[in-house]
């Protein structure tokens, strides 16, 4: 079992070097693994060599169980009533 916080811990002090303060690890589902870890960043854009550079700078911090097998960006999260980041909602809207 992974845990969450400690993935989203790993990556805080790197997306805060590129501005971004908004962001979420959680599990999909997957034919192959039954579930996979992803990286949802409240962003408009990231390179694919940006975010390569963000799985490649965690490795020495986290076990390859921890890394992420996906980053996927969003102009704006979902939110709750009471002004959270709502995941179920703004993994539906990636169409994930």
């Amino acid at each position: 079992k992974i845990q969450l916080e400690k993935v989203e811990n790993a990556f805080e002090p790197l997306l805060k070097s590129l501005n971004i303060t908004r962001f979420f690890a959680y599990g999909i589902s997957d034919d192959r693994l039954g579930q996979k870890l992803i990286l949802v960043l409240e962003t408009d854009f990231l390179s694919e060599k940006e975010k390569s550079t963000l799985l490649s700078s965690v490795k020495t911090t986290l076990s390859t169980y921890q890394i992420p097998k996906a980053i996927f960006t969003i102009s704006t999260f979902s939110e709750t009533a009471t002004s959270k980041i709502d995941k179920k909602a703004t993994i539906k809207r990636l169409n994930l």
